[in-house]
């Protein structure tokens, strides 16, 4: 389980406090992925998967979808770690920047867990998928009024965060959300050649 240690500004508690409810409201046995701040594995395994040097980051999913090979990965919550979070607005666009850039490659190698798991929960995908079709449908919105639909279901979907999470502060909450979203969306381009060069090879 990752908790938040005491003390932190309001965005790196906010980040804290969503990450805490996912990992919260997971109710299997095993998951299929960790992050290395909370993750202790085999070594003899672990020596045969190694991780992919090529991911500057995202290198973990990518090694614990490949370490299922050898076996299962136990979710312990009674095991509890603290992380420090992003703690400016700067530094969490750049995390999530990389994040996108590197995690698109890495779901293109492991194409089947690309549905979400405990961590990267499917209504990520979808808040992505909306905001990248927002900017496209705000600027033909004149001409057909249909799209209307993604702005719509975005600010829908944004309230479904706020209902789940329940954070404490509301106004740092959305600002995450969207600056996450920016960020996967500039980093969904960046990945582009990095894409093409894992396709074509």
């Amino acid at each position: 389980y990752v908790g938040t240690p005491a003390g932190l500004n309001k965005l790196a508690f906010t980040i804290g406090q969503e990450l805490e409810w996912r990992f919260r409201t997971f109710r299997g046995e095993y998951v299929e992925r960790a992050p290395t701040m909370n993750l202790a594995f085999r070594v003899n395994p672990a020596r045969k998967v190694r991780f992919d040097e090529s991911l500057k980051v995202a290198f973990e999913p990518d090694f614990c979808f490949r370490l299922q090979k050898y076996g299962k990965i136990r979710y312990v919550p009674s095991a509890k770690v603290y992380h420090y979070h992003r703690a400016t607005w700067r530094g969490y666009f750049k995390q999530q920047l990389a994040y996108a850039e590197y995690g698109t490659v890495m779901y293109l190698k492991n194409p089947s867990k690309s549905k979400g798991d405990h961590i990267s929960r499917p209504g990520f995908f979808v808040q992505l998928a909306l905001f990248v079709l927002l900017l496209p449908s705000l600027f033909f919105l004149p001409d057909f009024p249909l799209l209307v639909v993604p702005p719509v279901a975005l600010t829908v979907s944004y309230f479904k965060s706020l209902f789940e999470v329940r954070p404490k502060y509301l106004l740092t909450f959305i600002g995450m959300l969207v600056v996450r979203n920016l960020a996967w969306t500039l980093g969904l381009i960046k990945s582009l050649p990095r894409v093409a060069t894992l396709i074509i090879s």
